[in-house]
């Protein structure tokens, strides 16, 4: 892998364009830019990518494998390729040492790359570009639908930034869904009071999209293990798409057997169900191998053809081009600092349960083990189960943060970092969720069947037999009632504490005391060895 025609690539470099391990749309319209005959596309593997956070191998495994099929589309193309591998004898071990490298053995005109996924690689390649004699040129990724420019333009003047403002304003901006007179289909935006039912029975959901491990992938997982032997998580194969001929399957497959039901069971959970009506779409396209515009038209196609409710179309394609769009938006928009953000003054260490699954806690193992064993939990596991006790027991945000980084296959920091510091942990005061999503056990024994199995009951707060997430979270509104008191979606919260007896409210408040000092010594509800 480490020549790609040796022959072709001897001459003179004029542009050197970077593409990253997130940007491997062989189709971009950024590569059409460049002269086949002078420029070169530079692709770098680093040991610096698995070990600036705790990074899950199967994530590793996965971005590599997605790489070297990239590269190889890029020859068949006619473009120059220079690629470091892994274990390249002379590899630096980082993207800014290899670009300086690149550009020493290269002697480019100039270097391009389109805009990273994340300040911390934007900012190490235009210092490295710098230090090599060069000024970067930044271009923007035309995989998205809006700029950080125009995103900044509809932000200005608004005192709070709604995801619902946001989407509307793109579904008339992408002329999605909307009647003739340029209202929303149906009458509404949004469909949610459809959507969203837990299971009653064991649900029978369709199986989840697969491909046959090929030999690069398999190379490449014999590559990981050797230079990097010591990540997190399950030795396999990783069951995500590696080139856009696989991804273009998956959506196909989500399309005809998932999405139907995709609106009705999109926050439910169940015992030993991991993939249910998900799409499993994000690890594709956040590294581009397929683009949001196509997911939306299948999704639009899908219901005009009637293979689909409106309320199951609607759902998802909010999730692509109204969520996925703003949290991009506010990511490059803030400041660099944001991704510290911590309003609540969390400070706890990550409960060791996440990196192993092993807690009394059926919701959290239930939620962990899928990304141990797949690099993979579905949304409301994310938010609902492993995010909610997270922000309720303290835990540092950054510690968070860097957890969904680098232990899922969806991983990139634009992505994560809005998503933990803003909408999971509120650890930003507001800029993303108007409010904490803190919930206690009673909404997940109603949305899963995860309670039944569990030793904690989750209508008990004190004793032996409290429930963490019910406990914790009166603990949590108690201690930050004051700070909450002005957010008025907060009321009804505020309402239902306020209503407590003091003495139970006293007792519930020493319970939690007590669970986070076992958090701190070990680990809440932790299994004996």
């Amino acid at each position: 892998m480490t020549a790609f025609n040796p022959d072709k690539n001897k001459g003179p470099v004029g542009r050197l364009h970077l593409m990253l391990g997130d940007q491997l749309d062989v189709e971009s319209p950024l590569l059409k830019e460049l002269d086949p005959a002078s420029d070169m596309v530079l692709m770098m593997e680093v040991t610096q990518e698995s070990r600036h956070v705790r990074t899950h191998h199967q994530r590793t495994v996965f971005f590599l494998s997605a790489m070297r099929h990239a590269a190889l589309a890029l020859v068949k193309k006619g473009f120059r390729v220079d690629y470091v591998t892994l274990d390249d004898p002379e590899n630096r071990g980082s993207l800014d040492a290899e670009l300086i490298r690149a550009v020493q053995r290269l002697k480019p005109s100039c270097i391009s790359v389109a805009r990273p996924g994340s300040w911390r690689v934007l900012n190490l390649l235009t210092q490295a570009a710098e230090d090599a004699g060069h000024e970067l040129s930044v271009q923007e990724d035309p995989h998205f639908l809006l700029t950080p420019e125009r995103f900044q333009t509809w932000s200005d003047g608004r005192k709070i930034l709604q995801m619902g403002h946001f989407y509307q304003f793109m579904r008339r901006e992408m002329d999605v869904l909307l009647d003739e007179d340029g209202g929303p289909i149906d009458g509404k935006w949004s469909f949610d009071a459809d959507n969203r039912n837990a299971f009653k029975a064991p649900p029978e959901p369709p199986k989840p999209w697969s491909t046959r491990t090929d030999a690069i992938t398999r190379e490449v997982a014999e590559v990981v293990e050797r230079v990097l032997p010591d990540l997190p998580g399950a030795r396999k194969m990783p069951g995500w798409p590696v080139t856009r001929r696989q991804a273009l399957a998956q959506l196909r497959h989500f399309t005809k057997h998932a999405l139907k039901e995709y609106g009705r069971w999109q926050d439910a959970m169940w015992t030993g169900e991991n993939f249910l009506w998900h799409a499993h779409l994000a690890p594709a396209m956040n590294i581009k191998l397929i683009d949001p515009r196509e997911v939306i038209q299948a999704a639009v196609d899908a219901w005009e053809q009637g293979e689909i409710p409106i309320e199951s179309a609607e759902g998802f394609i909010r999730q692509v081009l109204g969520w996925r769009e703003f949290i991009h938006g506010i990511y490059w928009t803030q400041d660099e600092d944001y991704r510290d953000g911590n309003t609540l003054s969390a400070d706890r260490t990550l409960p060791e349960s996440y990196w192993t699954g092993m807690t009394d806690m059926v919701c959290i193992s239930e939620s962990v083990s899928p990304v141990l064993e797949h690099a993979y939990s579905h949304h409301i596991q994310r938010l609902m189960i492993t995010g909610t006790f997270a922000m309720m027991a303290g835990i540092d945000p950054r510690h968070v943060r860097d957890w969904y980084l680098g232990m899922f296959a969806d991983g990139i920091d634009w992505v994560t970092t809005p998503n933990v510091i803003g909408m999971s942990q509120w650890a930003d005061g507001g800029v993303v969720g108007s409010k904490p999503y803190a919930a206690g056990g009673r909404y997940i024994h109603r949305m899963s069947n995860y309670c039944k199995s569990c030793r904690f009951d989750p209508a008990q707060t004190t004793g032996p037999e409290a429930c963490p997430m019910s406990t914790l979270f009166w603990s949590f509104l108690d201690r930050n009632q004051e700070r909450f008191r002005s957010n008025h979606r907060m009321g009804m919260m505020l309402r239902n504490l306020d209503r407590q007896e003091p003495e139970r409210l006293k007792a519930i408040t020493l319970e939690g005391k007590r669970m986070l000092g076992a958090l701190d010594q070990a680990d809440l509800g932790s299994k004996p060895n």
